[in-house]
């Protein structure tokens, strides 16, 4: 994996998310020179991206606040998938430039119909949670085949020093001793 051009040490004060899994995923790895990499690989003026189970855009408002893009990346278009519609209206309220609203999929990967080999990009941070065991490969195979030739794909999942690991433990505690 290719080491971070830059390491933010502190988080940004327009950072407000309590959740600092994103934060630390952004300086994991070295994002600006993918998509410039990608970007310069492409055929056209511009980068497809599908955001796999986005969510309310956590990820997306913490890639937007630590990670600077070349200027040179003009038009990154940013497909957003997610079972929950209101989810996809808050991450899409969170796209500045030069990352633009693309398509919106309210499906699940498993169902959604998406075209093959159309993407220069596909991440899904911490959303692969919601796929079933039995589903895993057939998921893994899909989302392989809708990347271009050239196309690079994420997939995060927590640690288990996460936020979300440790919420589920201490929800399943509470639950498990009838404190509720």
């Amino acid at each position: 994996m290719p080491v971070p051009s830059v390491t933010v040490q502190q988080r940004s004060p327009e950072d407000k998310d309590p959740v600092i899994d994103y934060w630390q995923l952004a300086q994991r790895f070295d994002w600006s020179s993918t998509f410039f990499s990608q970007y310069h690989q492409g055929e056209s003026s511009s980068l497809r991206l599908l955001d796999v189970a986005c969510g309310t855009g956590r990820w997306l408002e913490a890639f937007q606040h630590y990670i600077q893009l070349d200027e040179k990346l003009e038009n990154v278009v940013y497909d957003f998938l997610d079972p929950c519609e209101s989810s996809i209206t808050q991450a899409s309220q969170k796209i500045y430039p030069p990352l633009k609203r693309g398509t919106q999929y309210v499906n699940t990967i498993q169902a959604a119909k998406l075209e093959s080999n159309s993407y220069d990009l596909l991440w899904s941070m911490h959303g692969f949670y919601m796929v079933p065991r039995e589903d895993l490969a057939s998921v893994l195979k899909k989302c392989a085949s809708l990347l271009k030739d050239t196309g690079i794909g994420f997939i995060a999942l927590a640690t288990r020093k996460s936020f979300y690991v440790d919420f589920y433990e201490q929800y399943l505690q509470i639950f498990k001793e009838a404190k509720c």
